[in-house]
């Protein structure tokens, strides 16, 4: 089970223009990249590393990527943040919490995925 949600929350914003252009757009992944070097590189790396970003967001006052995993990986996947990152974190322009969020199953994030899942199961 998925339970934990891993959250990394950066403190640089993104400028008002291009947060009206990318509703027009519905590009989160494109308003995460003009929040900085930071939070593209943060990103990227999670991504490289195999973890799968369950939801992002970014505006005016920071950006946000999260990740859900189970127990185990929860701790394994705050250690690794912590150990690659730890001097965005001492400079405050990142901060990461690891909370409870309920069980979920591991790879269903959508009703693409449910579907996918249901599918699967011969009831």
């Amino acid at each position: 089970m998925e339970s934990w949600r891993i959250v990394i929350s950066g403190t640089e914003s993104v400028d008002r223009g291009s947060i009206y252009e990318a509703k027009e757009t519905d590009d989160v992944e494109d308003l995460l990249e003009r929040c900085g070097s930071l939070a593209s590189s943060i990103k990227a790396y999670v991504k490289g590393k195999g973890w799968m970003i369950c939801d992002m967001s970014a505006g005016e006052d920071g950006w946000d990527i999260a990740v859900r995993c189970s127990e185990k990986n929860s701790r394994l996947f705050c250690e690794d943040v912590y150990r690659k990152f730890i001097f965005a974190i001492n400079q405050k322009l990142i901060t990461v919490s690891r909370r409870f969020a309920g069980h979920c199953l591991p790879g269903l994030y959508n009703w693409e995925d449910a579907n996918r899942i249901l599918r699967s199961i011969n009831l």
